[in-house]
């Protein structure tokens, strides 16, 4: 006859009741705030910081033909609210751009 084998107990962890080390940012409220910052829409043009959409016109500008003759100066940007929702675009059949 054989001896029964003793097998030790499981030891059992509970990691129910460990809190968070940090609460979770709301990430979107980041990304929120970073693309206003990029288009500083809400700021008067001669008030505007040369960092995001702006910088990157006022790189970009003034754009001289190759004959010199002609040059096109970057002078301001305006963001319009849309023309349409995007339930009535839904309704046309047409896409929110």
């Amino acid at each position: 006859m054989e001896t029964p084998t003793i097998v030790p107990a499981r030891i059992r962890r509970n990691f129910g009741r460990v809190k968070p080390p940090m609460d979770v940012p709301y990430l979107i409220r980041l990304q929120r705030e970073s693309y206003s910052e990029f288009l500083q829409k809400d700021v008067p043009s001669k008030s505007r910081k040369n960092k995001g959409i702006q910088a990157a016109l006022q790189e970009v500008f003034p754009i001289k033909d190759f004959t010199g003759t002609a040059e096109l100066e970057f002078v301001d940007y305006e963001i319009l609210p849309p023309e349409l929702t995007p339930e009535e675009c839904w309704e046309k059949g047409l896409t929110y751009e």
